[in-house]
């Protein structure tokens, strides 16, 4: 039943926008509604709606796809190395091991630099969970945001720079503004 419903829902392009997100409660909520699961549905069909009525959504995909590989590679060709050797989807994890520095201070100094990413562990990791031996980098905020892949290879040289000298107040403070530029 709920097929034949979710089917109908895609058919019914004759019907307003609000009844369509009535049905689409009914078919995904068992009937029932409240103010935050109207606005979670809004966003979510929204954001479908932009994305496939534009046909945008591949395009996007496939952009996220290539700033990671991009990002991967060039990190690759610094010297630092991925876990998995590559990456085949929006993220990876870099393992810091060589460079002396931990997840967690990775984390903090690229912060300050305006790049955000996430400690995480590796396989075997020497480091308490808290602490971690890598970084989870990914492409998705950055595709958003209109970076190309040639940004992804600056952005990649960047995090690489703060990664070779993570006390360097001047490198951080470079890198800081390079950042802020590329937005």
């Amino acid at each position: 039943m709920k097929v034949f419903r979710a089917e109908r829902l895609m058919d019914e392009v004759g019907k307003s926008f609000g009844e369509k997100i009535g049905l689409h409660i009914l078919i995904h909520g068992g009937g029932k509604s409240d103010d935050r699961q109207i606005g979670v549905y809004l966003t979510d069909m929204g954001k479908r709606s932009c994305a496939i009525h534009l046909g945008h959504l591949k395009v996007y995909q496939q952009k996220v796809l290539d700033n990671a590989r991009t990002l991967a590679e060039s990190l690759i060709k610094r010297g630092l190395r991925i876990v998995s050797g590559r990456t085949d989807c929006h993220l990876f994890l870099l393992d810091l091991r060589a460079k002396n520095i931990t997840g967690k201070e990775a984390e903090t100094v690229l912060g300050s630099a305006h790049i955000t990413v996430n400690k995480n562990a590796i396989p075997n990791d020497p480091q308490k969970p808290m602490v971690t031996s890598g970084i989870r980098i990914g492409s998705p905020a950055m595709t958003t945001r209109g970076f190309r892949e040639i940004e992804a290879e600056q952005l990649a040289h960047l995090i690489a720079d703060v990664l070779d000298a993570p006390t360097d107040d001047a490198v951080i403070s470079r890198v800081a503004d390079e950042v802020q530029r590329m937005y």
